[in-house]
């Protein structure tokens, strides 16, 4: 038997054998590359850690970036696939990786800066890592359990790898410090009691360390100081029976966040969120799935909004925004399931969560009562296919979950504001303070179109959404209705309040629950032949996430007009530029204002009309 070279031997394999040593080749030399890149991080780590003038937020974000390198390398390799697409995506990975090091030279710009630059590379990472993950979604895994295991995991680690810098570089604002002290009483002192908490000052350690630089001319440290002095004044309690001071938001989220808080105070919480923020993210590509029937348009779904404003800034935000859009899309996936099955195991999980919703938030009783509402329509509509005993079983199996949440929300009351009413802190609140007024059609339009607290502004690819409902409802009525009836019901009831814009907080706020569901309606419209306007669009929106993420407290409106957002300041003062003026502000209310929204509204109906009618016969060839 003659000797033939390694050469000779591996050309004559079959070309199949060929490629797949060479596919795991790349691949083994990823695993080398990223064993080699953040090793040497690692010993850069040291060295920091080593170094007493190196103190402060850049130390202890350095183990959140390594964990984020590790976690992208270690699901590539867990889903690697052999074809061509997934060889160019790891290499991809490995480069973005490079940035790590790019960290270290913010060191040595000038400390005004310093923030700033630490906060653009490091959302450089993110986004990087975050775009090779998604985009391997569509070229690697093949199976839908595969798939949805990649979409929740990807979602996590990009949620997660954002909140430890939002944690570091801003603090809790607006609502977000109240709940938190109720995690804190929960933990500490196991009541509901916060008046302890608030004398002792315990929302002190929400707040990270002086933060260098200034924003808009103002010192983040004197920032700081202004807001530990609100929260000190605003209490955000009621005084019940007993002389006690109770929050008067829904307990629902603090309990529902305190093993992330008992394990690692604020931040444990955020990571918490972080998972109820995966969780949304993959029910909608399940959602999308389930209604458009294809794998690949439930994937654009989640790529295209999962990742964009409001859902990103909301993933780390300590709002009960993300929590209520989980509970309603989660609940309607489930009822649309039972549509389908007739399994009332998918009926009762449907309940549940629609009970669990009103402790959250007061709300949130327009998204659950609406979709057991038509939840309740379809089984009585359908009542003559199954007979009546079992459409009464069906009714039972949605409604008592319900029942006894209402039955338990009432015993927490009696025991702590003397009365069988729900939500009872919101209307003790609401009495002293009205909430609603007679102008819906000013909170519609400023909770779609404001420049600084509208959803269209910061997201424009809901349009899609829009465009996406119109050929639902004329397609699959039942289950159009059972996603824009909560939806519509609840941003319609917002819209009547005084305070559409949601107070102290990032943009969009009170629609994020409403909107949860929507953009499942953006796979029934998605087409190749307008793939530039859903790219301009898109692009748009992940713009405005990737500023946000870098410099998280652009998030929060302007401190020195509220009529403005955080965003206008950092661009005004460094790209010299606002781009948002060129939206309307419904909040100040000009006559100017008035005139660019009817031009928004023409140029909105325009471009709805078009992607319907462009996209009337989708398919999975014009993707």
């Amino acid at each position: 038997m003659s000797f033939q070279p390694p050469q000779t031997q591996f050309i004559a394999l079959p070309t199949s054998e060929r490629l797949r040593y060479v596919n795991q080749s790349g691949l083994a030399a990823y695993i080398f590359l990223s064993l080699a890149i953040n090793s040497v991080f690692v010993f850069y780590i040291v060295r920091v850690y080593q170094k007493l003038h190196y103190t402060g937020l850049f130390r202890g974000m350095l183990p959140w970036v390594l964990a984020l390198n590790l976690l992208s390398a270690a699901l590539l390799v867990l889903f690697f696939d052999e074809n061509r697409k997934c060889q160019v995506l790891i290499a991809a990975d490995a480069v973005v990786s490079l940035l790590v090091f790019a960290l270290f030279a913010c060191l040595r710009v000038p400390p005004a800066r310093q923030l700033q630059c630490f906060g653009f590379v490091y959302a450089a990472l993110i986004f990087g890592h975050g775009a090779v993950l998604v985009a391997y979604a569509f070229a690697g895994p093949t199976s839908v359990r595969a798939v949805r295991a990649w979409v929740f995991a990807t979602s996590l680690v990009i949620y997660a790898a954002i909140a430890p810098w939002v944690a570091t570089a801003s603090w809790p604002s607006g609502d977000e410090p109240a709940y938190l002290m109720l995690a804190q009483s929960l933990y500490t002192d196991h009541d509901f009691d916060l008046t302890n908490n608030y004398a002792h000052g315990d929302y002190r350690q929400f707040f990270p360390t002086t933060l260098p630089g200034s924003e808009a001319g103002y010192p983040l440290a004197a920032r700081m100081h202004d807001t530990i002095t609100a929260i000190g004044s605003e209490h955000h309690t009621v005084l019940n029976q007993h002389g006690e001071e109770m929050l008067f938001h829904d307990v629902g989220e603090p309990l529902l966040l305190l093993p992330g808080y008992a394990l690692a105070g604020r931040i444990g919480a955020m990571i918490e969120l972080n998972i109820i923020s995966a969780l949304l993210a993959l029910g909608i590509f399940q959602l999308a799935f389930e209604i458009s029937g294809s794998q690949r348009r439930g994937l654009w779904s989640w790529a295209l909004f999962a990742f964009t404003a409001p859902l990103l800034l909301y993933s780390s935000a300590l709002f009960p925004e993300i929590i209520g859009g989980c509970l309603a899309l989660w609940a309607a996936l489930l009822s649309l399931l039972f549509f389908g099955t007739r399994r009332r195991s998918f009926l009762f999980g449907a309940g549940l969560l629609a009970g669990g919703m009103p402790w959250i938030c007061i709300r949130y009783w327009m998204l659950s009562g609406s979709l057991l509402g038509i939840v309740a329509l379809y089984i009585l509509k359908k009542h003559n296919q199954r007979g009546r005993m079992a459409s009464l079983a069906d009714l039972a199996v949605a409604g008592t979950p319900m029942v006894a949440s209402l039955a338990l929300f009432a015993w927490f009351d009696a025991i702590h504001f003397g009365t069988l009413k729900p939500n009872a802190g919101y209307f003790l609140i609401v009495s002293e303070h009205p909430q609603f007024f007679r102008h819906p059609e000013i909170g519609f339009l400023g909770l779609f179109l404001d420049r600084t607290y509208g959803l269209l502004p910061i997201a424009p690819i809901y349009l899609l959404t829009l465009a996406g409902a119109w050929v639902a409802l004329r397609r699959q009525k039942w289950t159009a209705s059972l996603l824009l009836v909560p939806a519509g019901t609840y941003i319609g009831f917002m819209a009547f309040s005084q305070y559409w814009y949601g107070g102290w907080t990032p943009s969009a706020r009170y629609v994020v629950a409403g909107i949860a569901v929507l953009p499942v309606f953006a796979s029934l419209v998605i087409d190749k032949r307008f793939r530039l306007l859903v790219l301009a669009l898109a692009l748009w929106g992940w713009a405005i996430a990737f500023i946000t993420t870098a410099v998280p407290l652009t998030r929060w409106p302007s401190l020195w007009d509220a009529r403005k957002s955080g965003l206008t300041d950092f661009l005004r003062e460094n790209v010299k530029v606002d781009v948002m003026t060129i939206f309307p502000s419904v909040l100040r209310g000009r006559a100017v204002d008035y005139a660019e929204t009817i031009i928004w509204l023409g140029l909105i109906v325009l471009s709805v009309c078009w992607i319907v009618v462009t996209s009337r016969n989708p398919t999975e060839d014009n993707l």
